[in-house]
């Protein structure tokens, strides 16, 4: 019998019957997730691009048993200050992300503020940080914005150990045009700097995904690497060696590409390879957290000779081996392809272009995915114990 990748799958909170606001359009909604404490997930909802001045915070429990209760509204923050507002000015929030400090209870809001005058049109940057959420919060700004970070469609990263948030790649919105950004930029949580940490090697990209993995190595997986080529290639910086490396990159003619097609906006998290290996028995059966375990997005497909976009439900597995990285330091040498798959799967579950996937449980004999969506959180339990098959 087929090994089955997931059982128990359940829907924690439908967020398009629990809260009316929640209604999704992709051009005026605002929609990030972000693991929090006591196995909870916070997320941060704006719910009109063209006219919000706050961010909504939804609190949900998603191991807790249960559904759409869990999901609750625990604070409503204006970001938009006084000094954006001004007389015959339209101002709001343009574009969000989120990075957390889980250790320090500190979160930080990157956000990019729209300025509208008649025709005119101006983005400025605003980073806050957030802290006491749900008990008595406080809101403090802390800087404005530079050429560097008035930008969009990036991703974002927090390091609290080097006490710093990494942006990544991204659109630099001016005023004249969208400027793909081609960099990693680095904000500095305690002095309140923005300092460019390195220019990414391969091509410009956005609406890509991230993380970090060991402690010292920034994972980018997918994007546009130009404004209509999408990437499937896994891609990372070393931080202690200041080295470009490469997990997996396909060629144009690979046999494989149908396997993994290119896709945006995918949700990414790490996965102990214990649990890894029972789907793919490839993955080594150990204690490290080393599998990518990718979700979710959009895909881009060749359907009669025409570039199409779809919503996906895939879930792909990745196992990163650090031993095997390929040192990336001449621009032609991406033509390389590295031998394996990535293994698929395919769940009953929402389709969600903008994706988050999470990994609650990494110490217990339960383990639960939790893959979260525009419209939507679900969850899906993992076996019992790593150590036991499924019948």
């Amino acid at each position: 019998m087929s090994l089955q990748p997931f059982h128990n799958f359940t829907t924690v909170a439908n967020t398009l019957t629990q809260d009316s606001s929640f209604a999704f359009n992709l051009n005026v909604t605002i929609v990030r997730h972000v693991k929090w404490i006591s196995d909870s997930l916070l997320t941060f909802f704006v719910e009109n691009t063209y006219a919000s001045d706050c961010v909504k915070i939804y609190r949900t429990c998603p191991l807790q048993s249960g559904g759409m209760k869990n999901c609750e509204l625990i604070e409503s923050v204006k970001l938009v200050t006084d000094e954006d507002c001004a007389a015959n000015v339209k101002t709001s929030i343009g574009w969000l992300e989120v990075a957390s400090f889980p250790t320090t209870g500190s979160i930080y809001l990157m956000t990019v503020i729209k300025k509208v005058n008649g025709e005119e049109v101006k983005y400025v940057e605003r980073i806050f940080k957030l802290q006491n959420i749900g008990s008595g919060s406080s809101l403090e700004q802390l800087c404005h914005s530079n050429e560097l970070t008035v930008r969009m469609a990036c991703s974002i990263i927090a390091d609290e150990e080097r006490e710093c948030v990494y942006m990544i790649g991204g659109l630099n919105i001016r005023k004249d045009a969208e400027l793909y950004r081609d960099d990693i930029s680095q904000f500095n949580v305690k002095t309140i700097e923005w300092s460019l940490l390195t220019n990414v090697e391969t091509v410009a990209l956005y609406s890509h995904s991230s993380l970090m993995w060991k402690n010292k190595f920034i994972v980018i997986f997918g994007g546009y690497i130009s404004s209509c080529s999408v990437s499937s290639n896994i891609t990372l910086y070393n931080l202690e060696t200041k080295q470009w490396l490469t997990a997996f990159h396909l060629l144009e003619d690979s046999p494989s590409k149908s396997k993994a097609n290119g896709r945006t906006n995918s949700g990414i998290a790490l996965l102990p390879n214990e649990w890894a290996c029972k789907f793919n028995r490839s993955i080594p059966n150990n204690s490290e957290c080393d599998t990518l375990i990718i979700y979710g997005g959009r895909i881009s497909k060749l359907v009669s000779k025409r570039l199409v976009y779809v919503e996906s439900s895939d879930i792909l597995l990745f196992h990163l081996n650090e031993s095997e990285l390929k040192v990336r330091q001449r621009r032609e040498e991406y033509s390389v392809e590295f031998p394996f798959e990535l293994k698929h799967f395919i769940l009953a579950m929402p389709k969600n272009e903008f994706s988050s996937l999470f990994v609650f449980g990494e110490e217990t004999s339960k383990m639960s995915l939790i893959f979260c969506g525009c419209n939507n959180i679900s969850k899906a339990d993992l076996f019992s114990s790593p150590n036991v098959k499924k019948n």
